[in-house]
């Protein structure tokens, strides 16, 4: 699959080969290990019972329909949320070739950052504003209000684990220069030409 690229101001063109699947088995076991789940109670649209996860696994479980001003919608149900690099892989899968910039730029992704270190970070933000520093503060401190809530009911990813699957994934899709010979996405004789990763 061809991917264009932008290396240092100049547009480059990309070939990635990947075993199909080693990739699908990756992005399977990303889904049922790294996902979580969000009950919900609330009006929603009625389509959403044929939505499907990257893997093609059902989004939503435990659906129950009741009638709002004598019209179908959802009121309960359970939320499945996977991460954006299952997301990324599955649209790799469909061929979509920008989502390979996006599996390259997925190194900087937030959901890399173990949610304690985020609480830490966004706690120390709190601490250094000033007190009458009111939209800033309060914005801060919703925030950790929300990071705190979310790692209670443990609706979070595992960061150390989306390394990992990032790593397998990164070993599995091999990217090269559309003129030169297949290197790994973390081959350094590759990073030398494009800053295609760390």
């Amino acid at each position: 699959m061809e991917f264009n690229r932008k290396i240092w101001d100049e547009n480059a063109t990309f070939v990635a080969n990947f075993d199909r699947k080693r990739l699908e088995k990756v992005l399977n076991e990303i889904v049922k290990k790294t996902s979580y789940r969000i009950n919900f109670n609330e009006e929603r649209s009625f389509s959403i019972r044929t939505e499907k996860l990257p893997n093609g696994d059902d989004k939503y479980e435990n659906i129950r329909i009741g009638h709002v001003q004598d019209r179908p919608c959802i009121i309960e149900g359970t939320e499945i949320i996977s991460p954006r690099l299952a997301y990324i892989i599955g649209e790799i899968l469909l061929g979509n070739p920008d989502s390979l910039n996006d599996l390259i730029d997925y190194k900087d992704n937030i959901e890399l950052v173990p949610i304690d270190n985020r609480i830490d970070n966004i706690n120390t933000i709190v601490n250094s504003l000033n007190n009458f520093d009111f939209d800033n503060k309060i914005a801060a401190l919703k925030s950790l209000k929300d990071l705190c809530e979310r790692k209670a009911a443990n609706q979070y990813f595992d960061a150390k684990m989306l390394k990992e699957y990032y790593a397998q994934v990164s070993l599995i899709i091999k990217i090269r220069l559309a003129s030169e010979k297949t290197d790994s996405i973390n081959d350094k004789k590759l990073t030398k030409k494009n800053p295609l990763v760390n």
